[in-house]
């Protein structure tokens, strides 16, 4: 660094350089921080270093557990003020978009969770134990798919922010069919109202951040409002989750973690009929009189007098027993930093043969010499996935108690359990006796390197640069006996069997550079981040599809004898981004302080750029002169906060006009022979292109109150928000007359509003430090309402398509201006005639009618709670710590799709034992009427935990510093509810895991 004349001649004529070190947030003295000048470097003493006779004008300051940070000596007395990681190495961290704010000056809604405080909650899983601590973390398992470890969970923040991406994708081009599980752009298309998930500052897909170890995770920050999120620009409308990884320690530390992890399935909400009773109902229907009087005399004799009662739910499953191992070691000096982290974690699910099994490894190299740092991260995530070739459970559900599983005579599950006239009914569990395959594995690395540089006054200048390369693969095998083939016809027989392959990879590239200036002076603190962010990602996927296998030995793709579909896919999709962004933040007296912050975002899907910004304002009240002699209020700020942030969630082709090509005929001109073959080939348009797409906005509104009391024992949140998700890309309808119906065309239009109040509080209700006694306890709660403001003409085709062509033994959704979009609509009902057993309607003009009609659907409700939150207590005595966490949600309704398909069964199929108090069976259909809408108020006790940290003379035996040990319950149990089965597809788990932890 070159200096002027000025700044030598200073440093030369300072004979004797006073150094004072303070903590930025807290105005505390600072020991031990390395405080180096030139070539010379000291130890701080009661926050203060003494350099006499040193020419040099830069001093450099270090301490671990703050950010280094660069000064010119201009005076014989400093005062320099150090950051704290979690804040100074933010931008780094959570993303080059955020300022680097201390959390006392930070105007926006921010949250965040140690790793420790999620460890508590969920061992396994790190979203489930964020959602304890982050009431607007919506996350929804879907009750389909209830607890299969291979199916993510859908999540947003503070509310929908698009219609359902299966509502709005009339595209074929813009998304993969079969994308990479390491594609995040694919990912946030298809849940559209996700929050960007940043992992180290490099965004990555949901699942990466599901994959990797949790053991090797610091904390996670969320960030919600405009001042938190704008420096994101198009990423930053969903909000953004941010999970920052351990960094190795500059000493000799190893960190050993050994995990048995059990998954039973929870089937309570299941009620088979006995065999004894299923026959009962049967005849009671009166459907099996006459001809069809052998079959029920059959299937009598089988329950009443062989006694037969097969627990058919129980066959698919298992307690799945798994464990994982997990290792961290670090080691360095002040100068120079390096680790290796390696996790092995076997997720077994509690259907037999479903499983989810990954390798996390890394390695880190870092250091600093003066004024310039470094780091390097390589990284491994694979994962090898299995799904139960026993199919879907609600196969089970369906199967009569009186069939037998197995054979007789072979003891082994029997491909035939009833044969009745022509029609067969067959064995679902046959299938896991066969080659049956579905699998999925893939193989993730990347590397990370940050580069840092200290300018000195203040500023710095941050680099860096991520590679990632996935491959996926996928295999799919039905052999030709599976039970999908039984009913095939004999001329068909050579069509059985099918196997699927996909392939695909990603190669993601993202870079940034960032110029940082902090300063304080006086009663001023200012903080300034100015920089680019750049990403390219290319994604490719090939797929082929075969059918006709003559063996189910034989389960090789080469094996099959023609294409399934007719032709093999195959997809490449290429995307670029470009942000430029600056914010700021000034504090004065830690009084008042503003943030200011904005985006102009360059995007390949879109023709022009996008400009976000926001502005936070927050008044420290406890810092004021009338208020700091309350002793007993540590902290009172309000603060608000207003701005626009954009959204990257929609299909990235749709401003180019894209067409395919006849491969099944050409164009030969007459009299020019075959050497012109392929020349003529034809094309045909699938999508027309709009430029003037401009990028989806959320605009943000926040106000809110911090405060803090009694020594920190108690502490309250309270944020109201309001955010407009406007200028949504969605698509246009269009009229036959034009001649343009069978390609897609997208424009901006809709808005869909979100509103809500957040409250949080915590308090340590009791403390003893004699006896290490402190009881915490924690509550939060959520408020909010989601409503669609704005519509065009595609939503009513959508509405019309769902009353009309859809099936209406469920409720379908709408999307109606003035309604939330998880609305439930059904027809109203006036209950069932006495007489007749025939359901009453109430039409829109007021008349009653036992005709159903689609057209007199109203709101009954809405899928998501008016109220939603978390209770809990953390307690620790001595030794011993013990949790209990739970889940709460009030006002939400759900169509009681149980009771549906009972009214609508198929009598050779087994029912739920609620049938036996149902008023309507084998009748007329049930469609979506409001007498199934029930209210699913509930509570959840999502974690039990009792901990034991072992004395240090014990864990020095084996010459660890401290070892502990954990048991904890996840999914404990439920109060309330509606009386639904919950788990359709794959039954909800209770996990138990037995966790022993130890650090050298």
């Amino acid at each position: 660094m070159q200096l002027s004349s000025t700044q030598a001649d200073t440093a030369r004529v300072l004979q004797k350089v006073t150094i004072t070190v303070l903590d930025l947030g807290s105005s505390k003295l600072l020991d031990s921080v390395q405080v180096t000048l030139g070539k010379q470097a000291k130890y701080t003493t009661k926050g203060v270093v003494v350099f006499e006779n040193n020419e040099d004008s830069v001093v450099i300051l270090t301490k671990s557990g703050y950010g280094r940070i660069g000064k010119k000596v201009n005076t014989a007395v400093m005062t320099v003020r150090l950051m704290k990681t979690a804040d100074a190495e933010a931008g780094y961290l959570i993303g080059m978009g955020l300022s680097q704010n201390t959390k006392s000056m930070f105007s926006g809604s921010a949250i965040t969770v140690s790793s420790e405080e999620l460890r508590k909650v969920n061992a396994l899983n790190l979203v489930d134990g964020l959602k304890f601590f982050v009431p607007s973390l919506i996350v929804v398992n879907n009750n389909n798919n209830g607890g299969n470890p291979n199916t993510l969970p859908q999540i947003s923040l503070r509310g929908a922010s698009n219609l359902p991406y299966t509502v709005t994708a009339n595209a074929t081009s813009g998304v993969l069919a079969a994308p990479s599980q390491g594609d995040y752009i694919a990912a946030g298309i298809i849940s559209n109202s996700t929050p960007v998930v940043l992992l180290d500052g490099v965004q990555v897909s949901l699942q990466t951040i599901l994959d990797i170890d949790l053991n090797r995770v610091t904390s996670v920050t969320v960030l919600k409002d405009a001042a938190a999120t704008a420096s994101y620009g198009m990423r930053g409308g969903n909000g953004v989750i941010a999970v920052q990884t351990v960094r190795p320690q500059s000493k000799l530390a190893i960190s050993f973690t050994e995990q048995v992890q059990v998954a039973t399935a929870n089937t309570a909400s299941f009620k088979a009929l006995t065999a004894k009773q299923k026959v009962d109902i049967e005849k009671n229907s009166g459907l099996f009189n006459g001809v069809l009087a052998p079959i029920y005399q059959n299937r009598y004799n089988k329950a009443y007098q062989n006694n037969i009662n097969t627990d058919w739910l129980a066959v698919p499953l298992q307690n799945g027993v798994g464990a994982k191992h997990s290792l961290g070691l670090s080691a360095g000096n002040e100068d120079v930093v390096y680790g290796v982290n390696a996790s092995y974690n076997d997720v077994e699910g509690s259907m037999k043969g479903s499983s989810r099994k990954t390798l996390d490894l890394g390695a880190y190299f870092g250091g600093h010499f003066g004024a310039f740092s470094f780091s390097n991260k390589f990284s491994y995530l694979g994962a090898d996935v299995s799904n139960s070739s026993y199919g879907s459970f609600i196969n089970y559900t369906k199967m009569n108690p009186y069939w037998e599983l197995n054979d007789p005579y072979t003891g082994k599950p029997q491909r035939t359990v009833e044969t009745s006239g022509e029609v067969t009914f067959l064995n679902p569990a046959y299938n896991a006796s066969i080659s049956t395959k579905d699998v999925m594995n893939y193989n993730r690395y990347s590397n990370f390197t940050n580069l840092n540089y200290i300018l000195g006054s203040g500023f710095q200048l941050n680099g860096m640069v991520n590679i990632v390369h996935q491959t996926d693969e996928l295999d799919y095998f039905l052999p030709p006996n599976h039970t999908v083939f039984g009913n095939i016809t004999p001329e068909n027989i050579f069509t059985r069997g099918l196997y699927n392959y996909t392939s695909n990879s990603i190669l993601d590239v993202q870079g940034g550079l960032r110029l940082q200036h902090q300063n304080s002076f006086g009663k001023h603190q200012l903080f300034a981040n100015v920089g680019q962010h750049i990403a390219q990602t290319s994604s490719e996927s090939e797929g082929i599809v075969v059918a006709g296998f003559a063996t189910d030995r034989i389960g090789d793709i080469a094996f099959g004898n023609s294409y399934a579909t007719s032709k093999p896919v195959s997809g490449k999709i290429v995307t670029r981004y470009l942000a430029s962004f600056a914010n700021a933040g000034y504090s004065y007296d830690n009084r008042y302080q503003v943030d200011v912050s904005g985006s102009v975002d360059y995007y390949s899907g879109l023709n022009q750029a996008a400009k976000f910004g926001a502005v936070g304002l927050s008044w420290n009240v406890s810092n004021e002169a009338f208020l700091k002699s309350v002793k007993w209020i540590d902290l009172l700020k309000i603060k608000g906060s207003i701005g626009i942030a954009g959204n990257q969630a929609f299909l990235s082709y749709l401003t180019r006009t894209t067409y395919d090509y006849y491969t099944n005929q050409q164009y030969v001109p007459a009299g020019t022979g075959v050497g012109t073959i392929g020349l003529g080939l034809g094309n045909y348009l699938t999508s027309y292109g709009n430029k003037n797409l401009r990028a989806p906005e959320t605009f943000k509104q926040d106000v809110g109150v911090d405060a803090a009391f009694f020594n920190n024992r108690l502490v309250l949140n309270l944020n109201l928000y309001k955010q407009l998700h406007n200028n949504l890309i969605l698509p246009v309808s269009t009229v036959g007359s034009t001649g343009y119906q069978d390609f897609a065309y997208y424009d901006n239009y809709g808005e869909i509003a979100n509103k809500g109040l957040e409250i949080a509080a915590m308090a340590t209700v009791y403390q003893a430090p004699k006896n290490n006694f402190k009881i915490n306890i924690i509550a939060n709660a959520l408020h909010a309402t989601d409503e669609i403001t704005a519509a065009g003409s595609y939503f009513n085709d959508v509405n019309n398509f769902n009353n009309t062509t859809a099936a209406q033994n469920t409720a379908q959704p709408r999307y109606v201006v003035g309604e939330s979009p998880y609305a439930i609509w059904a027809v109203p009902s006036l209950g069932l005639d006495p007489n007749t057993g025939k359901e009453i309607f109430l039409k829109k003009d007021g008349s009653s009618t036992m005709i159903w009609d689609a057209n007199d659907k109203v709101v009954a409700g809405s899928l998501m709670p008016e109220w939603v939150g978390s209770l809990g207590t953390d307690i620790s005595f001595r030794k011993f710590s013990f949790g209990a966490y739970f889940n709460y949600q009030h006002g939400a309704k759900v169509y009681n799709q149980t009771m549906a398909a009972i009214e609508n069964a198929n009598v050779n199929e087994n029912l739920d034992a609620r049938a036996l108090d149902a008023k309507r069976l084998f009748g007329s259909p049930t469609f979506a009427t409001t007498r199934l809408v029930a209210s699913d108020n509930k509570i959840q006790c999502s974690s039990i935990m009792l901990g034991y940290k072992f004395p240090k003379t014990f864990a020095e035996k084996i010459n660890a510093k401290d070892l502990g040990i954990k048991l904890m319950v996840n999914n404990a149990f439920e109060v309330g509810g509606a009386d639904i089965q919950r788990g359709i597809y794959y039954p909800f788990q209770r996990n138990y895991t037995f966790i022993l932890n130890a650090n050298f």
